[in-house]
């Protein structure tokens, strides 16, 4: 067997271990603090509509068509798991003016961060093991968990609807919620 190929096979063995506890972890996190979790995203939320009055004060903000919330792959990459909010106008991602928050579910990641340090000390035998190999591994299993991040971005958005205050703010008729992931087709709510 090929070194990489011996890496992946002790990872998946290792992470399979893990998995079912980090999920049941995130989710036992996601219930206990359900109203925390969606008290913080509106109070983010207020914050972006407050930057997008502003914005439409100054004449530099159309009528927001769109509201995009989304995950960013690339906070794999840059040890850092954002997940983004944009409003948008009627030209969606060719907007001129940026309007857009950034915010954590932390609670989703951590367990990730968590097994992947311990898969790294676990794997002494390959002392060269790269920087970009643990990377893959993690972009691997980080996927296990988009799953979990797309129903959570769900849920925010129907909350959305229920708590957010858009009063003031100029939007079009026909304004939708959207979710997903980064430069995805958007699901709208």
């Amino acid at each position: 067997m090929r070194r990489k190929e011996k890496i992946a096979d002790l990872a998946d063995k290792f992470l399979e271990t893990r998995l079912e506890k980090s999920l049941a972890e995130v989710e036992n996190y996601s219930l206990v603090n359900k109203k925390d979790i969606k008290e913080k995203f509106i109070e983010d939320l207020d914050t972006l509509i407050e930057l997008a009055k502003n914005q439409q004060k100054e004449g530099i903000k159309r009528a927001i068509a769109y509201m995009n919330i989304c995950f960013l792959r690339s906070g794999v990459f840059v040890e850092s798991n954002p997940f983004m909010v944009s409003l948008y106008d009627d030209k969606f991602y060719l907007d001129k003016t940026e309007t857009r928050i950034y915010f954590d579910l932390d609670f989703i990641f951590e367990p990730v961060n968590r097994d992947i340090e311990e898969l790294t000390k676990e794997i002494k035998i390959y002392p060269t093991l790269k920087k970009f190999e643990i990377k893959e591994l993690k972009i691997f299993y980080t996927q296990l968990f988009l799953v979990y991040c797309i129903t959570t971005l769900e849920e925010l958005c129907r909350y959305i609807k229920e708590k957010v205050n858009f009063d003031g703010l100029n939007l079009t008729e026909d304004f939708k919620i959207i979710y997903g992931e980064h430069m995805e087709e958007g699901v709208a709510v």
